[in-house]
C-alpha cells in the first residue's frame, strides 16, 4: 500500500510506511478485546450462517429472507472464509474486519496528506476515523458489510482522483464502485457524489475532460448493480419493520409499498438526523431518537464539535476537496431515509474526517512562524491527541462491558426463534466455545 501511495499521491514512502504502521498498532491495541470475543451473539451467528448457505443463494436472494438488502459480496466474503477455516480461529474473522477499517484509515491519511501536504493533520484524523465508536459494530458483529462498502468506494474515488481520465482508471473505478454497492447499498453514496459533481462540472466547466468519464463510471456501476439486484434477487425489497426514533420518541415503524405519504415525515427525519448526527453523534440515541439533555455527554459532544468545526472551517475556506467531502456526507444521509443507525455512518465519517483534516491543516498552517505560534500548533496537536486517547479509553470500556454481557447472555433463548441463524452451526459454536454450559435442546 505504501508503494501505491507513493505512486498515486506523490508522498514519501518512509512517511507512508511509518504512518500505516502507527495506524496498525493503534488498531490492534484499541480493538484487542475482539480477538477473544465469543461468537454467540445472534447478529454474529447470522453472519457466520452465510458460510453454510449455497453460493448461488447468496447472489440470488436478499441479505436475509425477511429483510430488504442486496449485499452478496459481503455474504461471499464470509462464505469463502467459512469454507477455508470453518469455525476454528474465530479471531481471523475479526482480523479481516479490522483490516478493512485499517485500510480506510490509511486512505483517509493519504487523501488529507496529499491535499494539505501535512502529516500531522492527516495522522490525527486517520486515528480518529479508526477509533470512532460508531464503527465498533462493524467489528464485534462480524458485520463487515459497511466497512467493505466504505473501503471499495473510497478506493474508487482515489483512483479517479489521481488516475486521470485514462481507460484503465475508469474501468478500475467502475469495478470498485460495483464492489462497494454489492457489499452494502450505502456504496451508492459514492455514486451519488460522482454523479452530482460530474453533472455540475459539465454544466459549469464545459471543457472539463474528466467530468464525462466520472459520469460514465457512476452510471455504469449503478446500472450493473441494479440489474443484478432486480434480475438475480427480484429487487430484494419488501415490508420492513424496525424501531425508529422521531424527535424524543421511538416506536415500531413498518415500511411497505402502501406506506405512501404517511411515512414521509419519518423518512425526512431519518435523513436530517443522519446528516446532523454524522457531525454530532452524541445528540442522538442508537435508533435516531434525540437524547435527553441529562444523558448527553459534554465531553463527547465537545470532541465531536471540534472535528465538525474544522470541517466547516475547511468549507468556509473554499476548499474544493472539503466541499466534495461534505457532499459525501449528504449523499450518505439521503440513503439513510429508511433507517437511522450509527453503524451506517461510516461512509459519511470518511467525508467528515477528510474535511476536518483539511480544516485542521489550514489552522496549523496559521500557527507557523513565531515561537508563540509554534507553541499554539503543539497545543492544538496535543489537545487532539488527548481527546482521541480519552475517547479511545471510554470506548474500550464499553467494548469490555459488551463482552461481559455476551458471556452472560442466554444463548439458547436468543437463537431459538431467529430465522437467520443456522441452528446446526449455532450448536457447534456453543459446544466449541462454551462447553461448560448445558447444550440447547
Amino acid at each position: 500500500m505504501a508503494l501505491l501511495i507513493e505512486k498515486y499521491f506523490g508522498g514519501n514512502r518512509r512517511v507512508a510506511m511509518l504512518s500505516f504502521a502507527l495506524l496498525a498498532v493503534v488498531a490492534v491495541i484499541h480493538f484487542r478485546v475482539i480477538f477473544s470475543w465469543l461468537p454467540v451473539d445472534p447478529d454474529q451467528l447470522i453472519t457466520l450462517s452465510f458460510g453454510t448457505r449455497t453460493l448461488a443463494s447468496i447472489f440470488q436472494h436478499q441479505l436475509l429472507d425477511y429483510l430488504p438488502g442486496y449485499r452478496p459480496l459481503f455474504g461471499f466474503s464470509v462464505w469463502l472464509q467459512y469454507r477455508l477455516q470453518g469455525i476454528d480461529h474465530i479471531g481471523l474473522y475479526y482480523l479481516v474486519n479490522l483490516a478493512f477499517l485499517w485500510g480506510i484509515a490509511c486512505m483517509v491519511f493519504a487523501a488529507v496528506r496529499h491535499v494539505t501536504g501535512r502529516v500531522d493533520a492527516a495522522v490525527i484524523v486517520a486515528v480518529a476515523m479508526l477509533v470512532d465508536e460508531r464503527n465498533h459494530v462493524a467489528l464485534i458483529w462480524l458485520d463487515r458489510q459497511i466497512s467493505m462498502a466504505a473501503f471499495f468506494g473510497l478506493a474508487a474515488l482515489l483512483v479517479l482522483w489521481r488516475g486521470g481520465g485514462r481507460g484503465w482508471t475508469l474501468v478500475a473505478a467502475t469495478v470498485l464502485l460495483l464492489l462497494s454497492m454489492l457489499s452494502k447499498e450505502y456504496g451508492l453514496a459514492y455514486v451519488g457524489l460522482l454523479g452530482l459533481e460530474s453533472v455540475r462540472r459539465l454544466l459549469v466547466d464545459r471543457k472539463d475532460s474528466t467530468a464525462a468519464g466520472w459520469l460514465t463510471v457512476a452510471c455504469a456501476a449503478a446500472v450493473v448493480y441494479f440489474a443484478m439486484r432486480f434480475f438475480l434477487a427480484s429487487g430484494a425489497t419488501g415490508e420492513y419493520c424496525e424501531v425508529e426514533g422521531y424527535f424524543w420518541q421511538s416506536a415500531q415503524v413498518c415500511f411497505d409499498e402502501n406506506s405512501g405519504i404517511s411515512a414521509l415525515p419519518q423518512l425526512i427525519y431519518n435523513i436530517v438526523a443522519t446528516f446532523i448526527g454524522t457531525f454530532l453523534p452524541g445528540l442522538f440515541n442508537g435508533d435516531g431518537r434525540l437524547a435527553d439533555f441529562a444523558a448527553i455527554s459534554p465531553r463527547y459532544l465537545f470532541y465531536s464539535a471540534c472535528f465538525a468545526g474544522f470541517a466547516l472551517y475547511a468549507v468556509f475556506r473554499s476548499s474544493y476537496e472539503a466541499r466534495l467531502a461534505i457532499l459525501l456526507v449528504a449523499c450518505n444521509a439521503i440513503l439513510s431515509f429508511l433507517l437511522f443507525r450509527h453503524r451506517n455512518h461510516m461512509v459519511a465519517e470518511i467525508g467528515l474526517y477528510i474535511a476536518s483534516g483539511i480544516g485542521l491543516a489550514e489552522a496549523l498552517r496559521l500557527c507557523e512562524g513565531a515561537r508563540w505560534r509554534r507553541a499554539m500548533r503543539l497545543a492544538i496537536l496535543g489537545s487532539f491527541a488527548l481527546l482521541i486517547a480519552a475517547l479511545s479509553y471510554r470506548t474500550e470500556i464499553s467494548l469490555d462491558a459488551a463482552y461481559e454481557r455476551l458471556r452472560m447472555a442466554n444463548f439458547c433463548d436468543s437463537i431459538a426463534s431467529n430465522r437467520g441463524i443456522d441452528q446446526r452451526l449455532a450448536r457447534e459454536i456453543e459446544a466449541k466455545y462454551r462447553p461448560w454450559l448445558s447444550p440447547c435442546r
